[in-house]
């Protein structure tokens, strides 16, 4: 019996000890119960014991703008390990994208992140590494990375982008939708939670919408001028287009100042002319407008006609994104950033003519 009492005596004091180390190692893993970030909308600290606590900041996730000339932004953020205290150990991080938006906008963006070791790495031609994430603004994309050990971080590339100019596309040409990127770590019984809101917005970009298959006169908001094809009907591909007093005339010899959009496929159409036949606008070098032959391998022959107001167009080149803009009298046509100044806006007029039979290009 008196055996026995040593063995029992001998198994409590193992069991204090226990105790003991396990209190020192929970006061290890900080002191105070903190939960901060420099630049968050909601920050929260949860699963607290004791002493302990951890820590998490989020940073700032810029602006994302899309127009027709930048469908594709790529920024940094950085997500940094706070904990303050004596704690060595590491910490598990997740990092979120997401939205509570229900805008047609964050279902048609793409989201895709991927770990860096620089924000330096985060442009829009950058490859991510195999590490990456993809989906939708719409439903959220979330990145695993190392864990942290108190004072790191991990910078996370995220690229938004949108396919069609028209799935961003809204009447007044501008939309926008709330975003946010939310960091959580956690460390055994311990967790925190920083986010940082943003949105993505459009701007000048409108719905499509076409003219009939008929000769137009086309003019610059405002002005009483006429596209017109430099040089005539019988002039040589390359002519410049821009605009000059409107004929007035329906015969034929005044043709240069006719004009068709031909279907190219979707919301895309080429600006014909009548005459010199079957030639279409394509910008060129010097950041003119010239009437070539059709080449079906050239995407600047490419036009989106978006519609900014009743009986109003803008055409945004397809290659570049840039909106047909007129001088401030006869002159050359240009393609410039779309600002929706009445320069980058035309009617068009139809005209009494026997109609275009083909598309210009011998089909």
């Amino acid at each position: 019996m008196k055996r026995t009492r040593v063995d029992r005596g001998r198994r409590t004091a193992v069991a204090l000890c226990s105790l003991l180390s396990l209190a020192l190692v929970l006061s290890g893993l900080g002191g105070g119960m903190v939960a901060e970030a420099s630049w968050s909308a909601r920050l929260t600290a949860t699963g607290v014991v004791g002493a302990g606590s951890v820590a998490v900041s989020v940073g700032a996730l810029p602006p994302i703008a899309f127009t027709n000339s930048s469908m594709t932004a790529t920024a940094a953020v950085t997500v940094s390990n706070t904990t303050t205290g004596v704690s060595p150990f590491p910490a598990a991080v997740e990092t979120e994208f997401t939205t509570s938006s229900t805008d047609q906008l964050v279902s048609s963006t793409r989201a895709l992140a991927w770990p860096v070791s620089a924000a330096t790495e985060c442009t829009n031609t950058a490859i991510p590494n195999g590490d990456a994430v993809q989906g939708t603004w719409a439903g959220g994309v979330t990145v695993n990375t190392a864990a942290l050990a108190p004072g790191d971080s991990q910078v996370i590339c995220i690229r938004s982008s949108i396919d069609s100019r028209q799935d961003a596309a809204a009447v007044s040409g501008a939309r926008t939708a709330d975003v946010s990127v939310e960091a959580r770590l956690s460390l055994h019984a311990f967790a925190a939670t920083a986010e940082a809101a943003s949105a993505i917005s459009t701007s000048q970009i409108y719905p499509f919408a076409t003219l009939g298959n008929f000769w137009y006169n086309i003019n610059p908001s405002g002005q009483s001028g006429c596209f017109d094809v430099t040089g005539g009907v019988n002039t040589a591909p390359g002519a410049l287009l821009g605009t000059f007093p409107c004929h007035g005339d329906l015969d034929p010899s005044f043709s240069n100042q006719w004009f068709t959009l031909t279907p190219f496929g979707g919301s895309i159409v080429g600006i014909r002319s009548a005459g010199p036949a079957n030639r279409f606008a394509q910008p060129n070098t010097t950041g003119g407008v010239a009437m070539q032959l059709r080449d079906t391998a050239e995407p600047a022959q490419g036009w989106e006609p978006q519609l900014v107001a009743p009986g109003l167009f803008q055409f945004v080149n397809d290659a570049s994104g840039l909106c047909l803009t007129a001088g401030v009298s006869s002159s050359p046509l240009s393609t410039q950033e779309c600002n929706g100044s009445a320069l980058q806006s035309f009617s068009a007029t139809q005209l009494p003519v026997a109609a275009p039979t083909d598309t210009g290009d011998g089909t």
